[in-house]
């Protein structure tokens, strides 16, 4: 049950991560509409919701690595037959 949950886990935070950098360039674009700019502040969004997350979904995906690499530790070492 856990392994199902840090899988569905892992496929939320790629999502996150998209929906990070669409809402962050929307931001941005909504801005340069209203005040009849280039679309500099488009690409600011872009930028920031890549950093963005970069931070948030990237820390949350050592998070779920660390935890399938101690799931693979704490299942033993495989024994080779010879």
């Amino acid at each position: 049950m856990n392994k199902m949950l840090i899988n569905a886990l892992d496929q939320l935070n790629n999502l996150l991560a998209a929906a990070l950098i669409i809402v962050c360039a929307v931001v941005g674009y909504s801005y340069d509409s209203m005040n009849g700019t280039m679309p500099t502040f488009t690409i600011i969004g872009l930028i920031a919701g890549f950093a963005l997350a970069a931070v948030v979904c990237g820390l949350l995906a050592t998070l779920i690595e660390i935890e399938k690499h101690l799931r693979k530790l704490a299942s033993g070492p495989a024994i080779k037959a010879d």
